[in-house]
């Protein structure tokens, strides 16, 4: 160490020299001696040798231990606190570092002097360098983007935005299940059989097309189409137009909404036979009446022809028979007229009465027409104290009565037949 002209610091011991040359330069001065030399003379012959005071310099040997405060001598040669802590143990608690060699990743640094290199040793990418708000956060749970930006990049469409499950209005079930997505959309038990097994145990069906005959069903809507369709009579439902025939022959036309009707046909009934002529004569037998024939039948066109049976003509004078009743006939069925009685004998003995009237050969059942028929009743034998008589009396078709158990009686005449025709609309 040398001082700013070059020269050498003076030592402990040089200092002690000087501090006495000054001493003794002031005693000189103060005695008026211009003899330096000789006033130091003087001194040096007259006075013993002072020790020089070293108390206020250090020892090199101490190597500043003997510091009087070494904190004051740290913060006068400008050290910082950083000066007392250990290599091992350095802790910097504030300002910079600067001009050191790169702190080695082991060492808690980046083993580099700039930041592309630190981020680099450190294994970092590019997103390093990027704002945290270029990232979604997962505690956000996406709510840091824009919800329907991202929809419409994922491809989702406005049904990704109903909430599960989706509701009705939204054209789901509002269920999770199929019993519940049933019952919110109001369908019955009924929905879950099969088309061709469909079973129904109670409430009512409404609002369907006409049940098919071939179904169990009437394949109609109002009552008379249903009995229309079931062949069946509309008694107390629709409208009824009856028509009656008592005589002659010719064409009926049915009204043209007449679905079906009802006829009953009924035959001339035949003439009584005449009374004996003689004096023991007897009476003639009885007429028997015409038989009778119910026809219920679909209308199939819009008119029948029909014809009145006649009754049969009682039996003149001297033993004659009546005459047999003709048929009656409607839209093809007839009924047969009564035979007419047998006139009364000259022998002895009364005359039998008539054969009753034919029904129709066979009754007939289908689903266009219903044919019944009934046989006429024979006519009473001829009595002695009086006429054959009626067992019955029909409106149409009467029998005849046999002649008086008198001499000559004509027999009665037989009633005509009739149709009475009931058209249902």
């Amino acid at each position: 160490m040398s001082l700013p002209n070059g020269e050498i610091p003076p030592t402990i011991e040089g200092m002690a020299i000087i501090q006495r040359a000054l001493k003794e330069l002031y005693l000189l001065v103060e005695g008026g001696s211009n003899d330096l030399n000789a006033g130091a003379q003087d001194v040096e012959a007259d006075q013993p040798e002072e020790e020089v005071d070293l108390t206020p310099f250090m020892e090199k040997a101490e190597n500043l231990a003997d510091l009087d405060d070494a904190a004051t001598a740290r913060t006068n040669l400008g050290l910082g606190s950083i000066a007392t802590q250990s290599s091992t143990a350095v802790s910097v608690t504030g300002g910079s570092i600067t001009g050191i060699t790169d702190l080695a990743i082991a060492d808690g640094g980046t083993g580099a002097s700039n930041a592309s290199d630190a981020r680099s040793n450190l294994g970092l990418g590019s997103a390093a360098t990027q704002s945290t708000f270029a990232f979604l956060q997962t505690a956000n749970n996406l709510s840091d983007v824009v919800a329907s930006t991202a929809r419409s990049n994922l491809g989702l469409g406005s049904i990704a935005t109903v909430n599960s499950p989706v509701p009705i209005a939204n054209g789901g079930t509002a269920a999770i299940n199929a019993t519940d997505a049933r019952s919110n959309l109001g369908l019955g038990t009924i929905a879950t059989q099969a088309a061709n097994n469909v079973t129904i145990t109670g409430g009512s069906v409404t609002g369907i097309t006409d049940l098919a005959l071939a179904d169990g069903g009437t394949a109609a809507s109002t009552a008379l189409a249903a009995l229309t369709n079931l062949f069946a009579m509309p008694l107390g439902v629709g409208t009824i137009t009856t028509t009656t025939y008592t005589t002659g022959s010719g064409t009926h036309s049915f009204n043209a909404a007449t679905k079906f009707y009802f006829a009953v046909i009924v035959g001339g009934g035949g003439g009584g036979g005449g009374s004996g002529n003689g004096a023991t004569d007897f009476a003639g037998g009885a007429g028997a009446s015409g038989a009778v024939a119910f026809v219920w039948s679909r209308v199939s066109s819009s008119t029948a022809s029909y014809s009145v049976g006649g009754g049969g003509a009682g039996g003149a004078t001297a033993t004659a028979s009546g005459t047999a009743g003709t048929a009656s006939s409607f839209d093809g069925v007839s009924a047969g007229g009564g035979g007419g009685g047998e006139g009364g004998s000259s022998g002895g003995s009364n005359g039998e009465g008539g054969d009753a009237g034919g029904a129709p050969g066979s009754n007939l059942v289908s689903t266009t027409k219903t044919i019944i028929g009934i046989n006429g009743r024979d006519g009473h034998d001829g009595r002695y104290t009086s006429r054959g008589s009626r067992s019955t009396k029909p409106v149409f078709g009467t029998y005849g009565q046999g002649g008086r158990s008198t001499q000559n009686a004509a027999g009665t005449a037989g009633t005509a037949g009739g149709i009475i025709i009931c058209e249902y609309r």
